[in-house]
């Protein structure tokens, strides 16, 4: 399980901001991606892109079309 409270980056070592755990919905219901946050694709000028991952990182647990965006605790 990811640790938000870490340091984390994508597997291609992307730095990866603004991790937050959102484990419901607006109405109570549990999320498939629970955890949100924002990739850094390039610091100048600065570029990101808002993601969504599991609890265990993984960007797209059934197509893995983008593997490289799955995170992992530094």
């Amino acid at each position: 399980m990811i640790d938000i409270n870490k340091s984390v980056q994508t597997k291609s070592g992307k730095r990866v901001i603004n991790l937050q755990y959102v484990p419901l919905n607006g109405i109570g219901n549990e999320v498939t991606f629970p955890i949100k946050g924002t990739i850094v694709l390039r610091e100048k000028p600065f570029k990101t892109t808002y993601n969504v991952w599991t609890k265990d990182g993984l960007n797209d647990p059934v197509w893995n079309s983008e593997p490289e965006n799955d995170i992992v605790n530094i």
